[in-house]
């Protein structure tokens, strides 16, 4: 099983950087992780440019037979218990791996929100996307022992 990130933008703070490091480690048990970013674009553009241009990046970076999950904070939301039984539809859709897409400061374009094969939101609360990053693998990491019925995630 393979879990792949496509994101906008860099992690350059150091204790998300570790955090993500930490988490990378103990998923690695369970699954590889693959990590691409697109560059994200300077807020000296419009945000509208800026988003048309972040999203033409980020389908690139798609290959049309991936199952591409969206990090939305406009989808539904959903439980730590229901994450863990979707992670093994996905898996199964996307023959063996999936896709996660993180959007930028800006959000997500409307392009990229058509390409999705499935759109969740971690919360309603915004979180910036570095930091979502990290709270998809802690999620993964607690859904993987979920699925195992190991206690982690009481």
């Amino acid at each position: 099983m393979k879990i792949r990130f496509v994101c906008v933008g860099k992690i350059r703070e150091p204790w998300l950087r570790g955090g993500l490091a930490e988490y990378t480690k103990r998923i690695s048990r369970f699954t590889r992780l693959d990590f691409v970013e697109v560059t994200a674009r300077p807020d000296s553009l419009t945000p509208e440019v800026a988003l048309a241009r972040e999203g033409e990046d980020l389908l690139a970076k798609l290959r049309p037979d991936e199952f591409v999950v969206l990090s939305d904070c406009r989808a539904p939301e959903i439980s730590s218990e229901e994450l863990a039984v979707e992670m093994e539809k996905w898996t199964e859709a996307g023959k063996g791996s999936f896709t996660i897409v993180i959007g930028g400061s800006n959000g997500l374009s409307e392009e990229v929100r058509q390409r999705a094969d499935v759109a969740v939101s971690l919360s309603r609360v915004t979180f910036t996307h570095e930091m979502t990053r990290l709270i998809w693998l802690e999620q993964f990491y607690r859904g993987f022992r979920i699925a195992r019925g190991e206690t982690y995630h009481k």
